[in-house]
């Protein structure tokens, strides 16, 4: 009885420190967001034409594309049907992105503090045209991932597109809007990464 009672407890045991130990434990910013380093672009934009430092682009829709049956499928984020964060990507002149998830509430009175590059999930881009690479330092069920994105912009957007993973058949995507929003809020902000 004894020897069950060791042998279960030291089972558990074991149990505990697998689930514990998998989680990423590694940097994060202040408030709380994952600063693993990645490596940037090996090359830089010297100069940025098609994007707005000064402003955020918020996520508008969600798609995602069959490949077999060509059928997309379109999530418009309006205030009745999605999560209850809304993200804005944000731009940085040194080829650093941010990733920004702020609380659907919070959305109508947006203030400077939102936009602490601290609060953002960190990211690198590259542009070339119209065309523009981004890889961001996430953690995703408690693992640390690359998650990367490839885009085209359209004058006041952006639409990004994720691959799926090899079981799936298609793409998903995020179309992002571009936002006007106070320039005191964005300027004077440096990213810790």
């Amino acid at each position: 009885m004894k020897y069950n009672f060791y042998k279960n407890t030291f089972l558990l045991f074991i149990l505990f420190l697998l689930m514990v130990s998998c989680c990423y434990k590694g940097l994060y910013s202040k408030n709380g967001v994952c600063r693993r380093k990645i490596n940037d672009y090996k090359y830089k934009n010297s100069t940025i034409d098609n994007i707005d430092t000064l402003a955020v682009y918020k996520e508008q829709i969600n798609f995602a594309k069959n490949s077999i049956t060509k059928e997309y499928v379109y999530f418009e984020k309006i205030d009745d049907n999605s999560y209850p964060y809304v993200s804005y990507l944000k731009f940085y002149s040194n080829n650093k992105v941010g990733i920004f998830n702020i609380a659907k509430s919070d959305t109508l009175k947006l203030t400077r503090e939102h936009f602490d590059p601290s609060k953002a999930s960190m990211g690198y881009y590259l542009i070339e045209g119209n065309k523009v690479k981004m890889k961001f330092s996430i953690v995703f069920q408690c693992s640390h991932q690359i998650l990367r994105e490839k885009g085209t912009i359209n004058k006041d957007s952006i639409t990004a597109l994720q691959s799926l993973t090899a079981l799936q058949s298609g793409y998903s995507g995020t179309i992002y809007v571009k936002r006007d929003i106070p320039k005191t809020y964005l300027e004077n902000w440096k990213p810790d990464w």
